[in-house]
């Protein structure tokens, strides 16, 4: 809700703060394997672990080993 009024309030606004989202995320995918990204692709979209293991062919526990692999690389592009 509050995009869709700062799209229509401020363009500008809107463009910049889609712009870092885009830095971000490709922050973000230039320091994870394939594997990461289609596990935190999953994530994002709210899947269980489960769920992201079916897709996978992957146990629960591989998926819960990506994503602790995963928060601790996106914590390192934080410092």
């Amino acid at each position: 809700v509050e995009l869709d009024k700062l799209l229509h309030e401020d363009p500008e606004a809107a463009y910049i703060a889609d712009e870092r989202v885009n830095e971000t995320v490709a922050r973000i995918n230039s320091k994870l394997s394939k594997m990461e990204i289609i596990v935190f692709s999953g994530y994002m979209q709210g899947l269980s672990y489960t769920e992201i293991g079916k897709r996978m062919g992957k146990d629960a526990k591989s998926i819960d080993n990506a994503l602790q692999r995963i928060k601790k690389k996106i914590s390192e592009l934080e410092d």
